[in-house]
């Protein structure tokens, strides 16, 4: 079962404890989540998808997983998926990430400080590799672009 549900915004950052909110998780985020014009940014969205499907009936549209813009951007065309620490060393690298919390056991209660921080500071770290993934795809849009139009220089 889904352990815990990672959701963050612009200014906001939401941990949602899953098992005393069963009942009320398809009514309080489907309409988040089935909503397209709504962006959900994932890492590993495939597993993510899959589980709030099965755990809440929830399903998941408009949905971007970084694990996959990654092997886009690529310019070695191999499809190896990274993790989120990976994909901050290669897009955030100021931003230092610690995976030692995934070790946990997210079904134990209460969650600890240091879980919460953890689970809040994931969703930031991928939140940055987003946006730094949507400069970097602007930017090789426009030397695609250039390129296309024979304006660079050699």
């Amino acid at each position: 079962m889904t352990a815990l549900i990672q959701v963050s915004t612009i200014g906001e950052d939401f941990i949602v404890d899953p098992f005393p909110l069963h009942s009320l998780i398809k009514t309080q985020l489907n309409d988040v989540f089935e909503n397209a014009s709504i962006l959900k940014v994932f890492c590993g969205a495939q597993n993510d998808a899959f589980w709030l499907q099965r755990d809440f009936n929830v399903r998941v549209v408009g949905g971007i997983d970084v694990q996959l813009v990654h092997n886009l951007l690529r310019s070695d065309e191999q499809n190896n998926l990274v993790g989120l620490k990976e994909l901050s060393e290669i897009y955030t690298p100021m931003l230092k990430v610690d995976k030692t919390a995934r070790l946990e056991d997210w079904r134990r209660r209460p969650l600890t400080a240091e879980m919460i921080n953890y689970a809040r500071k994931d969703t930031r770290i991928l939140m940055a590799i987003w946006n730094r993934m949507i400069i970097m795809v602007g930017f090789m849009q426009i030397l695609k672009f250039l390129r296309q139009h024979d304006v660079m220089l050699p």
